[in-house]
């Protein structure tokens, strides 16, 4: 049998078999309106729950700041990282000598050794 996955990336959330991961983002909020790391957390998780997802992990990205990239500066091979997590990353955008992975949600939520820890 197929495992049934749906990932919205609008609402920062990827489902594996009714379970979720929770992707939020710490943002500039100058209104406060648009949604902080607890408010976007408090919202995936109401959306979980009527959804009838458990909530099995939570990912907070706690980088500031908003960067454009072109094309030309995508670069498939992921650069090294201190704590070996380059089969979660979909390459990265280098710029000069600054080098900015780009993370696999996917990669992540199919992990066998990501789902064991977060059951």
């Amino acid at each position: 049998m197929a495992a049934k996955r749906q990932s919205n990336a609008r609402t920062g959330t990827c489902t594996l078999f009714g379970r979720a991961a929770i992707y939020a983002r710490i943002s500039l909020d100058k209104v406060g309106e648009a949604a902080g790391v607890g408010r976007q957390i408090d919202a995936y998780r109401h959306l979980a729950d009527l959804e009838g997802w458990s909530v099995d992990e939570v990912l907070v990205d706690e980088v500031l700041g908003f960067r454009r990239f072109t094309d030309p500066e995508f670069q498939p091979e992921p650069p090294p990282t201190l704590v070996r997590c380059e089969r979660y990353l979909a390459g990265a955008f280098r710029r000069g000598q600054e080098s900015w992975p780009v993370l696999s949600l996917k990669s992540l939520v199919e992990s066998p050794s990501f789902l064991q820890a977060a059951s």
